[in-house]
């Protein structure tokens, strides 16, 4: 990307290596603009964190060096922030000074330090259940079961109706499209096209991985999930309404909630419809490409975490032991 011409000129320190609070800002602002809509305040977080950080430590923040860099990860780390936390602090500042067009105070040592840290202070990260066909189809089979409410009493069988549908429309397009939580938030009525087959597309805004703003993708939805779409299709209809009405983390709660009353035991979270879709692809004989374009997948590191037990259930050793011994 090319940089802000406002960031190109020179990056003055204070008299303690302090950044002046007018190019700090400019800084964050510019992180915002640079990066994926959901990521943009988690990098002007980090970007602002940091150089607070250096600034109390009499370092300079733009240009840093790396043994700068290297410290504040330390202290990250050492404050109890996961290995997952100082990474994306690590990729704000290297963007930060890429928009500024200073070289990036990154090298070997900060991939050492990274390791170092991870031994010391690493926490395995807790990854989401995938919501698997399984999964779905349990959740379709409980999903209009009236629940109890916050005062203990149960939901009237027209309630329970009209929540049943919209979590079964919501697991579905998020499975069939392999959604983000905030990607399925995002998507109105104006984004679902019908076949004349029965099933569907969807326009969807791949936030992480678009060239450009207001780029979408489309995706495939099933006649089964467009069914499930008809069920909850407002009438009449307004075509830039929201398809599900809720915001993010609303919706990732429905997702939680639909799993643990459908009996689905796990780490069940806004994420796991699309790691149970990769799941289920390769399971289905689906190779790693054309899982990653599904999914808006730019390398295959995720997908291989999503599916490490099926790609061992497939791997050489399981094959060897299949094979009947001559």
């Amino acid at each position: 990307m090319k940089p802000d011409a406002r960031l190109t000129i020179s990056a003055p320190t204070g008299p303690a290596g302090r950044l002046p609070g007018r190019l700090s800002k400019e800084v964050a602002v510019a992180l915002q603009d640079a990066v994926a809509p959901n990521t943009r305040k988690t990098y002007a977080s980090a970007w602002q964190r940091f150089t607070a950080w250096a600034d109390a430590e009499g370092l300079p923040a733009l240009p840093a060096a790396p043994a700068t860099v290297a410290g504040y990860l330390a202290a990250l780390m050492g404050a109890g922030r996961t290995l997952a936390t100082a990474r994306l602090h690590r990729a704000a500042i290297l963007k930060a000074h890429d928009l500024v067009g200073h070289p990036r105070p990154d090298g070997p040592e900060i991939r050492t330090l990274l390791r170092g840290l991870d031994r010391r202070h690493g926490k395995p990260q807790n990854q989401a259940s995938g919501l698997t066909r399984a999964g779905l189809t349990a959740i379709r089979a409980t999903a209009h079961q009236p629940r109890p409410g916050r005062g203990g009493s149960l939901e009237s069988t027209e309630k329970a109706r009209r929540r049943g549908d919209l979590d079964i429309a919501l697991a579905s397009v998020m499975r069939d499209g392999l959604l983000r939580i905030s990607e399925a938030a995002d998507l109105t009525w104006a984004d679902i096209q019908r076949t004349e087959k029965g099933d569907g597309r969807a326009r969807i805004y791949r936030a992480k991985t678009a060239k450009r703003a207001g780029e979408r993708q489309l995706v495939y939805l099933g006649a089964p999930t467009m069914a499930a779409l008809a069920r909850i299709r407002p009438i009449p209809l307004d075509p830039e309404a929201l398809v599900f009405g809720l915001r993010p983390n609303q919706l990732a709660v429905r997702l939680k909630q639909a799993a643990r009353s459908a009996g689905l035991e796990g780490n069940y979270s806004g994420h796991s419809p699309r790691v149970g879709m990769a799941q289920d692809l390769l399971a289905n004989g689906a190779e790693l490409p054309a899982i990653m374009q599904a999914g808006g997948w730019k390398t295959s590191r995720m997908v291989a975490r999503y599916t490490e037990r099926q790609t061992l259930e497939r791997g050489a050793v399981a094959r060897y032991y299949d094979r009947p011994s001559g």
